[in-house]
């Protein structure tokens, strides 16, 4: 069928949009509010400039904003695209290769997640592991689960993508037996770009493991590294079964 007056607002088209949704600003900012907030959490080792560095900040950004401005990691996501910076993070041993520098960051709604993590950079100068609690709006995360951008791997580093198993296991200092994660869960690890501005509004809590305080967070983590297991094992007997 043949239309006239042109598209919606048109003086014979369909009906007018109210102007809330009159723009594609306004519709990002309703669907980000239609999916609402998540409390997660970011841990790093830092020392006493780190730390100062990022509350005055007020963003945790992205390791490649160490190197480079801001600009050019925005420059980065442009001429690259998403889907290159996100398997570049998960297979980091390629990183440099591919991007250069890093523009993204990773949020973790376990807070042992991140914990464990951050336990591997702060073994070797003994520098006490931060841990962010932030509430931030779920739009900003890039959506894929770390399974979702393993099976696009093959696309940027060539080769065909083959299967790869949801569930893995990592270690580091505070977990040398290995943990193991679930690779089809966003709480397991949320990809977003830039960093996580607006801290002072959006930081819930900061907690600090100090070198000298006695507990490590290989103590604090180890409840949850033994909760894990049980899941992993649970989902190995029912693909067995």
């Amino acid at each position: 069928s043949s239309s006239s007056g042109g598209g919606a607002g048109g003086s014979q088209g369909g009906p007018e949009l109210p102007d809330s949704l009159a723009t594609a600003e306004s519709a990002l900012r309703g669907f980000g509010q239609s999916l609402g907030r998540v409390v997660t959490y970011r841990a790093l080792a830092l020392d006493d400039k780190g730390l100062a560095d990022i509350l005055e900040a007020d963003c945790i950004f992205p390791s490649g904003q160490l190197h480079v401005d801001a600009d050019e990691l925005v420059a980065i996501v442009e001429r690259e695209g998403v889907r290159r910076v996100c398997v570049a993070r998960l297979f980091i041993a390629h990183l440099q290769c591919l991007l250069g520098h890093d523009p993204s960051v990773s949020l973790h709604d376990d807070w042992q997640t991140t914990s464990i993590i951050a336990s591997a950079y702060a073994e070797g100068d003994h520098r006490p592991v931060y841990l962010f609690e932030v509430s931030c709006p779920v739009v900003e995360s890039m959506g894929w689960t770390l399974q979702e951008v393993a099976l696009q791997a093959g696309a940027v580093l060539g080769g065909a993508s083959s299967r790869h198993p949801p569930w893995f296991c990592f270690t580091a200092p505070a977990t040398p037996d290995g943990v193991w994660f679930d690779g089809r869960k966003q709480r397991t690890e949320r990809y977003c770009l830039y960093g996580v501005p607006f801290l002072r509004d959006r930081l819930c809590r900061l907690f600090v493991f100090p070198p000298s305080a006695g507990v490590s967070v290989a103590d604090v983590v180890a409840p949850f590294a033994r909760r894990q297991a049980e899941l992993y094992t649970a989902f190995t007997q029912e693909q067995d079964s």
